[in-house]
């Protein structure tokens, strides 16, 4: 079990790096590249894939209520596994983020906070984002990657 723990630390580091990337160097052409290309959700989407057969258990694929959710979640391999889902997804909205505020050139003002309360609260982040473009531009910040 020693390697979950491994795994957990490895990717805590690394979402910790990558958002620390977006946040304090946005504009070195590293952390361009590699927002740009959307490396950094898919080394956790890459994490994610590997562990998942590894955690897989049928008997426990029936989340249909919180009950039977919170059963899953006790098992540490699961744990893992949505807690790398989290990150991978988080991180997807933070390199989202990023790339409309570059595209942009908005402020820091409102890409820093944007950025830091996404890697936080994931949702409220967005959230704070969409409505911070609205107030300031007046539309929807667009979809496209």
């Amino acid at each position: 079990m020693q390697y979950l723990n491994t795994l957990f630390d490895l990717s805590n580091s690394l979402a910790f790096l990558a958002w620390a990337l977006m946040i304090f160097t946005p504009r070195w052409r590293y952390t361009q590249y590699l927002v740009r290309w959307m490396v950094l959700p898919a080394v956790f989407a890459l994490m994610y894939t590997v562990a998942l057969p590894f955690v897989l258990d049928l008997s426990i694929a029936d989340l249909s209520t919180l009950d039977k959710l919170q059963v899953a979640f006790q098992q540490k391999e699961v744990l893992l596994l949505g807690w790398l889902h989290y990150l991978a997804f988080d991180l997807l909205v933070g390199c989202w983020v990023y790339q409309r505020c570059m595209r942009r050139e908005v402020s820091a003002w409102l890409r820093i906070p944007s950025l830091v309360f996404t890697f936080v609260t994931g949702p409220l982040g967005f959230l704070l984002f969409i409505v911070a473009h609205l107030i300031r531009y007046k539309r929807w910040p667009g979809l496209e990657l």
